[in-house]
C-alpha cells in the first residue's frame, strides 16, 4: 500500500514558490539604452538576450515581448537573434519637445515564467533644426533723444534642438549706431539685447535696417535671421511752460467741498497734439490726490474733501502740464491751510509693558508721546498721573514721557495697578485727554520643574549605515546575528524585507542571513536636502508572524559641487555708498549635506569689497558683499568679481558665479568747460542769428547727472537782448544787432549746470570789430555871417567833426575849396576854425558859398559835406578926401619967414592934411608950421612914418558914409589950436608967441555919419621950430619891415617843428617874462631917437579907433609916457619899455608871444578844468564862476562872446553873461546819463570868440543813493541734492542797483535758518553776487523744501535794500531702502486653489521720491519650484498662483520677496505659504505579499500582506480597512499601516474551493473616499481523505497479455476503472502500489502510462 507525503512538505513547496517569485520581481533592474535621433528604421539598438543573460533560444521560449505606453511601438524584438531594433525613425523634438533628456520607457515581458523588466531608451539630440524667429521683421521705434548705452531687448529665436545645439549667440549686422549683447534668462535661454552706441539723428537717418542673426552651438552651426527695422521717432522739442513757477494760496480748513482753490495755466509753443495741454498732479502724495482734484482741460483746482489743519497744515503739489508729445512743464502750487482750534491733546503709546516682574527697581512700564495738532497755547500741554501709586512720570526729549516704577513692586502685596495718565492743553477752553493702563505684577520663577515618573523606556529600531554610491551587492549587516537567529531560522520562518519604497534597495540572503545592497544608492535622489537620510524598512517573519523595524542611514559623500542658479549676479551700487555697507548676494546650492555641504564663500582679490559669510539661522549660509573703499564711477564704472562657493568635503568642491557690479552714478562732478576763457571777434555788421561761439563743457557723471544745461550767469539786460544761448548745445548766437560805437566789448559768464544742481562757469569775451558804417558828422558850434570886409583872419565859423568809427575808419580829413579866400585851422579835439585868409573886399565879392567836406580814411571812404553862405558886409574903408592938396598957414606974429622945403622931397606949398577917418591904421605925420602966421598958421602933413600896408583898390570905391565931423578933444593949450568940424583943418586960434611952449599935444577925433558911427582919433605932437629944414623920411623902413616879416615866418616854422624840445625852454622864458613884468614899474628911462635916423623934431602920432582888431605898432614914446595896452588874439599881454630906452625887436616879441601861447595851450589841454555836482540837484543851481576861473572880468567875458559848447544838442549847463556864473540848465540824473559808468563825467568846452580861444572842462555828476537794489527774479528756484556735503556752494542771481560806488550793492544776507549761510563774492568786474553755502547736511525726508529770504543791501546812508525769495527744493537721492510693512507674512491657502488665485499682497514703502521711490517687487533667490509655482506683480506686490498646489508633495513654501527701488537699495521680507490639505486623494493599497492558493485545513494561514496609505493629512489621511463579514478571513493590523490577511479557521476545499475577497480602505475625510481591491483565493486540496474502492477486490491480469487473454468487454471496463483511478492519482499525486511481483508491477505501470496519456491530452 502506498504511503501519503507529509502535509508540511506540501506547504513549504507552495511558500517557496511564492517567495521566489517575489524575489525575482524585486531583483529585476532597469535596462537603459541611448541612440541619436533620426536613425533609420531597423537600426540596431542592443542585443536584449545578452543584456538579460539569456540565450537566444531561451528568449524565444519564454515568449519575450516589447511593451510600451500607448499604441505606438518604437522598438521591435528580433526573436531569432535577440536584437532590439528601431521600428521607425525617431524625431526627438516630436517625442519630447523641450524636455531634456528625452527618455522613452518600455517593458520587456517574459511570459513563462512571468517576468517584467523595465527599460529606457534615451533619444539624443542632433542639430537638425536651425534657429527661427517667429517674426521675419522686428519693428523697433526709438526716439532720437535716446542716450548712448540705452538697451533694447529683442525677440528671441526659437530652436527645437536642446543642449548645445540650441541658440548660443546673437550677432547684428555692422553699423555705426548699435551693438548687440547676448543675455541669459533665468531659465537658461539666451536673448539678444540691442545697445545704442551713438546718438541718433532722425533728420540724418530716419530709419535703420539691421540683420539679426541667431546661431546655435552645433557643428557646423545653424543660423536664422530676422530684419530689425528701427524707426527713429522725432521728439517734441517744446515743453509747456507756466507763467509762474510757484502759485501760493490760502484756504480756510472749513472750506466746503467743491470750492475753487486756484487756476493754473500753461502754454506750449508747439501746435497740434503737441500743443494740446492736459493738466494733472505730478507725483503727488495720496493726501494731495484725496484732497484736491484738477480739471485736466482748464487747470482749475477744487477741493475734493474737507481740509484739516491739524492733519496737514499745507499742501505742496506739483502740477504737470503735458502736451501730446510727452513733454511736460511743471509748476508748484503751495496751499496753506488756515487753522481753527478744534483738537484735544493726543497720547500715543510707544511702549507698554503690562506685566512687570516683582522686585525690579525703576522698571520702565511705558513710553509714550503727547501731542496737540493745535499751535500756540492751544498746543502747549501738561501731563500727570494720580497720586498714591508707586509710579512716576519722567519727561524726555520732544514731548516723550517715560512711566517708571518708583520702587520695587511686591506681587504678594498688590498684583495689579490701574494708572490714569491725564494730558491737558493750555488753550481756551482747556481740553484734556485721559489714558488708562493696567499694570500686572508678575511672579518670579521660584519653583523647579518635576517629572511625573523617574524613568522612561524607548524602543529603538535597528540602524544600519551605508555611504551613498556604494556598489550593488555590498555587505551591510548579518540580520540573523543581529536578531539572535540562526541562518536556517531566517529561511524557515519565511523572512522577507518589506519597505515603503517602490524599489527594493536591500536584498536578504536567507542562507547566510546577510543584508546586502540591491542597487547603488544616491542620497540626493532619495532624500534631497533632508538630513539624516533614513530609509525605513521592515523585516517580516511569517512563521510565527513577527515584524522588526529597521532603518538604513545613507551617509552623504562629497559628490556634488556648489552651484549658483545664476552664473552672473548683477549688482547696482551707488558710488556715494559709504564703506561698511553690506549687499546680500545670491547663495549657492549644494545637494550634499553635513560637512560636505556649503561651508564658505570667497571673492576674487580686489580693492573695494570683501565677503562676509552669514548664517541664516536655518543651517544655511549666504554671502554678504561688504564695501571697503568708496567707489568712484568715473574711475571704475564697473567691476567684475568672481564669487566662489566652497563646500566642506575632502578634497573640497567649489562653484563660481560672476558678480557684475555696476557703479551707479551720483552727482559728484561739476561740469567743467574745455576752456575757462573764450575770446572771439565779431564784426558789428554781423546779421542776427550769426553764430558767435560754441562753448563746451563736460561732466564725468552719467544719466541726468551728466546732462548739461547751458545758461547765462548774471547776465545784464543788454546781454540778454543781444545774445541768445542754446541751452543744450552751448552755441551762442546773435539776438540783436551789434554796434561798435555803443559797446566795443561784451563779457559774458556762461554757466553749465548738470541735472543734480552742480555747475561750472566760463567767460566769453566778445570783441566787436569796427566796420566803416558811420559817415563823419559835422557839428557847427559858431557861425558868423555877414563878415565885415577888410578884416584880416576873421573867424567865420567854429565847428567840430567826429566819426563814431575807430581806427582808420574814425580818422578824418577836413577841407574846403582852394579858390576861396578862407582857410581851415584845426584846434583841440577835432575842433576847426574857418577864417578869412586875407581881408575881404565887399566891392569885389559880396557873397561866398563854402562847402566843408569831411572824409574819413576807412574802406570804403565815407564823407559828409556841409554848405554855408558867408556874406561880406561893408565897412567905412575909404578915407575922406581933401578938396585941395595943400593949405598955407600964416603966422601973424612972425616976421613973415616962410618954411622952405627941398624941392626934391617937399615942395614949398606943403600939403596940409587936417584929419583922419575911420581908417584901419593910425599914422604919424611930420608937420611944418610957418612961423608968425598968426591965426592962419598952417600944419603940413608931410608923410606917414609907417606906410600903409593894405592893398590899394584898383577902382573907385563907393562910399556910403562920406560925411564926417572933426573935433578937438584935448590940447596942451586949449586956446591955441582949433579944428574945423567938417573940413578937418587945424588952425591956430591966435598968433604964436615966444611964450608959447615949443611942444604941443593935440588929440583930434574924427567921426563919420554911418548907421553905426565909426571914429578914429589922432594925437598930434606939434614942435615949434625956428626954421624948417627938410625932414628925414625913412622910406627904406618899409622894405626892412617886409624883410622882418619874412624872417618871422621862418621863426614860426622853426618853433612849430621844435615844440617838444623847446617846451622846457618856453617855461623858462615864461618865467623871464613874468620877471620883466614885475620890473616894468621901475622903468624910468626916456625915449631918445638917434639923430641919424629919427630927428628929434619929428612928431610921434598914435591912435586907436573902434575897430574889430587891435594891432601892434613900433612906437617912439617920450619918456614917462607910461604903458601902451596891446591886445593879442589869445592872451592879454603887457609890454613895457626897456629901462635902457632901447626898442625890443619885433621878431623877438612875436616869437616869445608864440612860445608862451604854446606852453599855456599845452598845459590847458592836458589839465581840463573840473567841476562836480550832485545828481538830482535842481535846475539853475550854481556850479562855478567861470569868469573868475578864467581870470577874466565880467564885462570882458561878455565882450569876448563866451559860450558853453558840449557834445550833442542837449545843453546841461548855462552861462550867466552878466555875472560869469555857470549854472545847471536842468536836473541831472546820473543813471540816465551814464548808467553804470563811474565816474560820470560830462565834457564841455568854453568858447571865447574874440579873440578865439578854447578851454576844456569836465562836469562830474556825483551819485546819490536814490535807487534800491532790485532782483530781476522775485523768486529763485534752487534744486539741491540731499547728498550735497556741507561746504558746497551755490551761486545765486545778483541784484541790480543803478547806483554806483558806495551806493551800489555792498552785502547780501539770508534769513535765519539752520542749513545755509550766504557769502558775498566779488566778480572780476567788481560786481558782487551772493553765494549760498551749505552748513548742515540736508535730509529730504525730514525737510523737503526750504523758503529763505535773500536781502541785498547797498552802501548808502541810510542803506537801501531789496529782497527775493529763495525756494530750495531738496532733490532726493536714493538714501532710503524700501521697508516692508511686515518682515514676515504667514498665509494659508487650500491646495485646490485655482491658477491665478491671489495668495497675498505684500507692501513696502520707500521714503524717497521719484524713481528712487518707485518700488519693484520680485522673488529673491527663489528655487525653481517656487518660480514655477508663484508669480508676483512687480508693481502691486500681489503674489498669485502660477500652477496647482499639491499638499502631498509640498506642505509649505518659504518665499523671499525683494522690494527694490529705482536705485540700488532693496528690502526683503519672508512669506510663509502653508498649503492646506483637502481630501483629494483616495487611500492607496500596496500589496507586499499575496498567496492565492491556500492549502485547506491550515489554521490562521497568511493570505496577503499589504500596506495602506493616504497622502492627505489629519482626518483626511486617517484610514480604516475592512473585508466582507461572511468570509473565513480576518484582517490583522500591524505597525505603520501594515495589514495581514489571515484565515480565520482552517479551510475545507471540499466545502468551498474559491473565495473572492474585497479589501475596502476608507479615509475619514469629507467627503469620504475609499479604495477596493478584489483578490481571489483558491483552496488547494490536501490529502485529507483516504482512497475508497468501489469494491473490495479486483482481479487483474497482466497487461501485456490483456489483448489476448481478456475478452474485449472486460478489457474496456478495466481501462475505465484505471482511468478513474488515474484521475484521482493525478489530482492528489498519489502513488499506488500492489503486492505483486516486479514483473507484474512494471507491466501495470506501463499499462497505466499508456492509459493516462489520452486523458492528459483531453484535459
Amino acid at each position: 500500500m502506498e504511503m501519503p507525503l507529509p502535509k508540511a512538505l506540501a506547504k513549504r513547496q507552495v511558500t517557496a514558490i511564492i517567495f521566489l517569485l517575489l524575489l525575482w520581481e524585486a531583483g529585476s533592474a532597469t535596462i537603459k539604452y541611448s541612440l541619436l535621433e533620426e536613425r533609420d528604421s531597423g537600426f540596431f539598438v542592443a542585443n536584449l538576450a545578452k543584456d538579460l543573460g539569456l540565450s537566444v533560444g531561451e528568449l524565444a521560449a519564454r515568449g519575450a515581448r516589447i511593451l510600451s505606453k500607448g499604441n505606438r511601438q518604437h522598438l521591435q524584438l528580433e526573436q531569432k537573434s535577440g536584437n532590439l531594433l528601431l521600428k521607425e525613425r525617431l524625431d526627438r523634438e516630436e517625442l519630447c519637445g523641450d524636455t531634456d533628456p528625452c527618455i522613452l520607457h518600455f517593458q520587456v515581458l517574459l511570459k513563462t515564467p512571468v517576468q517584467l523588466i523595465q527599460g529606457e531608451l534615451q533619444v539624443q539630440d542632433v542639430n537638425d533644426h536651425a534657429p527661427e524667429f517667429l517674426e521675419n521683421e522686428i519693428l523697433l521705434k526709438i526716439p532720437e533723444s535716446s542716450h548712448p548705452g540705452t538697451p533694447y531687448p529683442l525677440n528671441i529665436a526659437q530652436d527645437l534642438d536642446v543642449g548645445s545645439n540650441t541658440v548660443q549667440n546673437y550677432i547684428i549686422s555692422t553699423n555705426s549706431h548699435f551693438h548687440l549683447f547676448t543675455r541669459n534668462h533665468s531659465d537658461g535661454r539666451k536673448y539678444p539685447e540691442l545697445v545704442l552706441d551713438k546718438a541718433l539723428d532722425r533728420e540724418e537717418q530716419p530709419e535703420i535696417r539691421l540683420t539679426l542673426t541667431a546661431m546655435d552651438g552645433g557643428s557646423p552651426p545653424r543660423t536664422g535671421t530676422s530684419q530689425v527695422v528701427i524707426v527713429i521717432l522725432d521728439i517734441n522739442d517744446n515743453a509747456p511752460e507756466f507763467p509762474q513757477r510757484l502759485y501760493e494760496v490760502q484756504v480756510p480748513e472749513n472750506s466746503p467741498i467743491g470750492s475753487p482753490v486756484i487756476t493754473v495755466s500753461a502754454r506750449d509753443l508747439d501746435a497740434g497734439t503737441h500743443g494740446e495741454l492736459s493738466y494733472s498732479f505730478f507725483q503727488s502724495s495720496n493726501q494731495v490726490i484725496q484732497a484736491f482734484e484738477i480739471n485736466t482741460v482748464t487747470g482749475e483746482i477744487r477741493l475734493k474733501k474737507v481740509l484739516d489743519f491739524e492733519e496737514i497744515q499745507s499742501y505742496r503739489m506739483e502740477i504737470e502740464a503735458s502736451d501730446g508729445g510727452g513733454l511736460s512743464g511743471k509748476c508748484t502750487v503751495a496751499i496753506e491751510v488756515m487753522d481753527v482750534n478744534d483738537n484735544a491733546p493726543e497720547l500715543t503709546m510707544s511702549l507698554l509693558i503690562g506685566d512687570i516682574p516683582e522686585n525690579s527697581p525703576e522698571t520702565v512700564v511705558a513710553i509714550f508721546r503727547i501731542s496737540d495738532p493745535d499751535s500756540g497755547d492751544n498746543g502747549k500741554m501738561i501731563c500727570s498721573i494720580q497720586d498714591h501709586v508707586p509710579f512716576l512720570l519722567k519727561p524726555t526729549v520732544e514731548n516723550f514721557y517715560t512711566l517708571v516704577t518708583e520702587g520695587s513692586l511686591n506681587r504678594e502685596m498688590r498684583a495689579q495697578y490701574n494708572i490714569t495718565i491725564t494730558v491737558m492743553d493750555l488753550g481756551t477752553p482747556r481740553l484734556k485727554t485721559e489714558h488708562s493702563i493696567t499694570v500686572l505684577v508678575s511672579d518670579v520663577n521660584d519653583n523647579a520643574p518635576a517629572f511625573t515618573q523617574t524613568s522612561y523606556t524607548l524602543a529603538e529600531p535597528l540602524r544600519y549605515f551605508v555611504a551613498e554610491e556604494t556598489e550593488r551587492g555590498s555587505f551591510l549587516a548579518n540580520l540573523a546575528s543581529d536578531l539572535g537567529l540562526g541562518a536556517g531560522q531566517l529561511s524557515a520562518r519565511g523572512s522577507r524585507i518589506v519597505s515603503d519604497q517602490s524599489i527594493q534597495f536591500l536584498l536578504l540572503n536567507l542562507l547566510t542571513g546577510d543584508l546586502l545592497l540591491n542597487e547603488k544608492l544616491d542620497r540626493e535622489e532619495l532624500c534631497g536636502p533632508t538630513e539624516p537620510c533614513v530609509l525605513p524598512f521592515q523585516l517580516l517573519l511569517e512563521k510565527p508572524f513577527q515584524i522588526f523595524r529597521a532603518e538604513l542611514w545613507v551617509r552623504d559623500i562629497n559628490d556634488h559641487s556648489p552651484v549658483f542658479l545664476d552664473t552672473e549676479i548683477p549688482l547696482k551700487i551707488l558710488e556715494s555708498t559709504t564703506p561698511g555697507t553690506a549687499f546680500l548676494l545670491e547663495s549657492a546650492q549644494d545637494s550634499d549635506v553635513g560637512n560636505n555641504s556649503l561651508r564658505n564663500y570667497a571673492i576674487s582679490p580686489n580693492a573695494y569689497f570683501h565677503i562676509n559669510v552669514r548664517d541664516s539661522g536655518e543651517g544655511t549660509i549666504y554671502p554678504e558683499l561688504v564695501l571697503d573703499q568708496v567707489l568712484d564711477r568715473e574711475e571704475i564704472p564697473e567691476l567684475s568679481l568672481t564669487l566662489t562657493a566652497v563646500d566642506g568635503g575632502s578634497p573640497p568642491r567649489s562653484g563660481t558665479a560672476l558678480v557684475r557690479i555696476l557703479v551707479v552714478d551720483i552727482n559728484d562732478n561739476a561740469p567743467e568747460f574745455v576752456q575757462s576763457l573764450y575770446k572771439v571777434q565779431m564784426p558789428e555788421d554781423s546779421p542776427i542769428g550769426s553764430r558767435v561761439v560754441a562753448v563746451s563743457a563736460r561732466d564725468l557723471d552719467t544719466g541726468s547727472n551728466g546732462e548739461i544745461v547751458y545758461a547765462f550767469f548774471y547776465a545784464t539786460e543788454r546781454i540778454l537782448k543781444t545774445f541768445q544761448l542754446n541751452s543744450t548745445s552751448g552755441s551762442l548766437h546773435l539776438k540783436g544787432e551789434l554796434n561798435y560805437e555803443a559797446i566795443q566789448t561784451y563779457t559774458l559768464t556762461i554757466q553749465a549746470k548738470d541735472g543734480g544742481g552742480l555747475s561750472g562757469k566760463c567767460t566769453v569775451v566778445v570783441e566787436v570789430t569796427d566796420v566803416n558804417d558811420n559817415p563823419p558828422e559835422l557839428l557847427m558850434s559858431s557861425f558868423t555871417s555877414p563878415i565885415a570886409e577888410n578884416s584880416p583872419e576873421t573867424v567865420v565859423a567854429v565847428f567840430r567833426i567826429r566819426d563814431k568809427d575807430s581806427g582808420n575808419n574814425g580818422k578824418m580829413v577836413c577841407s574846403i575849396h582852394d579858390d576861396l579866400p578862407f582857410v581851415l585851422k584845426p584846434s583841440v579835439e577835432n575842433f576847426y576854425t574857418l577864417m578869412t585868409e586875407k581881408p575881404l573886399d565887399r566891392e569885389r565879392n559880396t557873397e561866398y558859398n563854402i562847402t566843408i567836406t569831411v572824409t574819413d580814411l576807412g574802406s570804403p571812404k565815407l564823407k559828409t559835406e556841409h554848405s554855408i553862405t558867408v556874406l561880406v558886409s561893408d565897412v567905412n574903408d575909404n578915407a575922406p578926401a581933401f578938396t585941395q592938396t595943400s593949405y598955407t598957414l600964416r603966422d601973424r606974429a612972425a616976421s613973415g619967414g616962410r618954411c622952405s622945403v627941398t624941392e626934391g622931397h617937399f615942395p614949398g606949398h606943403l600939403v596940409d592934411v587936417s584929419g583922419t577917418g575911420s581908417l584901419s591904421r593910425s599914422y604919424q605925420y611930420e608937420i611944418c608950421l610957418t612961423g608968425g602966421s598968426g591965426t592962419t598958421s598952417e600944419f603940413k602933413f608931410l608923410k606917414p612914418i609907417i606906410p600903409n600896408l593894405l592893398p590899394q583898390s584898383t577902382r573907385k570905391e563907393v562910399e556910403e558914409n562920406p560925411s564926417f565931423r572933426n573935433n578937438l578933444l584935448k590940447a596942451t593949450e586949449p586956446g591955441l589950436f582949433a579944428v574945423w568940424a567938417h573940413n578937418g583943418e587945424v588952425r591956430t586960434a591966435r598968433p604964436l608967441s615966444e611964450r608959447d611952449a615949443a611942444k604941443h599935444r593935440l588929440l583930434v577925433l574924427v567921426k563919420d555919419n554911418g548907421e553905426r558911427p565909426l571914429s578914429a582919433s589922432v594925437t598930434l605932437h606939434v614942435l615949434l621950430v625956428d626954421g624948417f629944414s627938410q625932414p628925414y623920411l625913412p622910406l627904406p623902413e618899409a622894405a626892412a619891415d617886409q624883410a622882418q616879416a619874412d624872417s618871422l615866418t621862418v621863426y614860426l616854422v622853426v618853433a612849430l617843428a621844435s615844440v617838444s624840445s623847446l617846451f622846457l625852454f618856453s617855461v623858462l622864458l615864461f618865467v623871464a617874462v613874468r620877471l620883466c613884468r614885475r620890473n616894468r614899474a621901475a622903468s624910468g628911462g626916456r625915449f631918445s631917437v638917434p639923430e641919424g635916423h629919427f630927428p628929434g623934431h619929428l612928431v610921434d602920432v598914435t591912435g586907436t579907433g573902434t575897430l574889430s582888431q587891435s594891432y601892434q605898432y613900433e612906437v617912439c614914446l617920450t619918456g614917462g609916457s607910461g604903458t601902451i595896452l596891446q591886445n593879442h588874439p589869445h592872451r592879454r599881454l603887457y609890454r613895457t619899455m626897456e629901462p635902457s630906452g632901447k626898442l625890443i625887436c619885433r621878431q623877438r616879441q612875436v616869437l616869445f608871444s608864440f612860445l608862451l601861447l604854446l606852453v599855456l595851450s599845452v598845459v590847458g589841454a592836458a589839465a581840463p578844468r573840473r567841476y562836480s555836482v550832485l545828481e538830482e540837484t535842481e535846475g539853475s543851481s550854481f556850479v562855478t564862476n567861470l569868469a573868475k576861473d578864467l581870470g577874466l572880468g565880467q564885462r570882458e567875458l561878455s565882450r569876448r562872446g563866451v559860450r558853453v559848447v558840449s557834445k550833442g544838442n542837449k545843453l546841461h549847463l548855462q552861462l550867466d553873461q552878466e555875472t560869469g556864473d555857470l549854472l545847471l540848465n536842468e536836473k541831472l540824473d546820473r543813471e540816465e546819463l551814464c548808467g553804470h559808468t563811474e565816474p560820470c563825467v560830462l565834457r564841455f568846452q568854453v568858447l571865447l570868440e574874440s579873440p578865439l580861444e578854447f578851454f576844456q572842462a569836465e562836469l562830474q555828476v556825483v551819485d546819490i543813493n536814490d535807487h534800491s537794489p532790485v532782483f530781476l527774479d522775485k523768486e529763485m528756484l534752487l534744486q539741491v541734492s540731499e547728498s550735497s556735503p556741507p561746504g558746497t556752494t551755490f551761486p545765486l542771481k545778483n541784484a541790480q542797483d543803478m547806483d554806483v560806488g558806495p551806493n551800489n550793492i555792498e552785502n547780501y544776507i539770508i534769513s535765519p535758518n539752520s542749513y545755509f549761510r550766504v557769502l558775498t563774492r566779488k566778480r572780476s568786474d567788481g560786481r558782487k553776487y551772493p553765494e549760498l553755502v551749505l552748513d548742515k547736511a540736508l535730509d529730504r525726508e525730514e525737510e523737503p523744501e526750504l523758503r529763505l529770504t535773500l536781502t541785498a543791501l547797498d552802501g548808502g546812508s541810510p542803506p537801501r535794500s531789496g529782497t527775493a525769495q529763495v525756494y530750495i527744493e531738496v532733490v532726493d537721492v536714493n538714501d532710503n531702502a524700501p521697508e516692508f510693512e511686515q518682515p514676515f507674512y504667514r498665509v494659508q491657502i487650500p491646495e485646490d486653489s485655482p491658477i491665478g488665485f491671489l495668495v497675498v499682497t505684500v507692501s513696502a514703502t520707500d521714503a524717497d521720491i521719484g524713481i528712487n521711490g518707485e518700488i519693484s517687487y520680485s522673488l529673491f533667490q527663489a528655487s525653481e519650484e517656487i518660480s514655477n509655482t508663484f508669480t508676483i506683480n512687480p508693481l502691486t506686490g500681489e503674489i498669485q498662483l502660477k500652477k496647482h498646489l499639491d499638499f502631498e508633495t509640498i506642505q509649505s513654501y518659504e518665499v523671499n520677496i525683494e522690494a527694490r527701488d529705482g536705485g540700488s537699495f532693496s528690502g526683503k521680507c519672508t512669506v510663509l505659504i502653508q498649503v492646506m490639505d483637502v481630501n483629494d486623494h483616495a487611500p492607496e493599497l500596496t500589496m507586499s505579499a499575496f498567496t492565492s492558493l491556500i492549502p485547506e485545513n491550515l489554521p490562521e494561514t497568511v493570505v496577503a500582506v499589504f500596506s495602506v496609505s493616504d497622502l492627505d493629512s489629519e482626518e483626511n489621511g486617517k484610514i480604516s480597512c475592512s473585508i466582507q463579514d461572511d468570509l473565513p478571513f480576518f484582517l490583522k493590523s500591524s505597525l505603520e499601516n501594515f495589514y495581514t490577511l489571515l484565515t480565520e479557521r482552517p479551510l475545507d476545499r471540499e466545502s468551498r474551493a474559491e473565495y473572492n475577497i474585497t479589501i475596502t480602505v476608507t479615509d475619514l475625510g469629507t467627503p469620504r473616499l475609499q479604495t477596493q481591491l478584489n483578490i481571489t483565493v483558491l483552496v488547494s486540496d490536501v490529502n485529507d481523505n483516504a482512497p475508497a474502492f468501489t469494491q473490495t477486490s479486483y482481479t487483474l491480469f497482466p497487461i501485456f497479455s490483456t489483448s489476448r487473454i481478456l475478452p474485449p468487454v472486460l478489457n474496456q471496463k478495466i481501462v475505465k476503472r484505471v482511468v478513474a483511478l488515474q484521475a484521482k492519482i493525478m489530482e492528489n499525486r498519489i502513488a499506488y502500489a500492489a503486492p505483486v511481483s516486479s514483473q507484474t508491477v512494471s507491466h501495470r505501470l506501463e499499462a497505466k502510462e499508456e492509459l493516462s496519456q489520452p486523458e492528459q491530452n483531453r484535459e
